[in-house]
């Protein structure tokens, strides 16, 4: 528990660069766009898992001036919803259903 607390404290105190040149190659550093892959994940979490909510409300919050922390919380996000439908796709096709 206090390893989560310190987690959410650094996320909270972390500030992304200030400068357009800076944030840009942070994103080439992250190998992605932070607002659109934010805004992909709100669309998931809208349409179909709002169990989301709270981690991309929370990450939402640092859309403004994303720093690296933010980035790694926004694919680990990602990665996380990615198994899970990959496995749920796998449910659906052992048991012969198909979408």
């Amino acid at each position: 528990m206090q390893s989560e607390t310190k987690y959410l404290t650094e996320m909270e105190n972390s500030k992304g660069p200030e400068d357009g040149k800076e944030r840009r190659e942070l994103e080439i550093k992250m190998k992605f766009n932070y607002w659109q892959a934010l805004g992909e994940i709100l669309y998931a979490m809208v349409t179909c898992r709002p169990d989301i909510l709270v981690a991309i409300t929370k990450l939402s919050q640092y859309s403004q001036n994303p720093s690296e922390i933010h980035y790694i919380a926004l694919k680990k996000c990602i990665s996380i919803f990615e198994k899970y439908e990959r496995g749920w796709v796998n449910i659906l096709e052992k048991n012969g259903i198909n979408e």
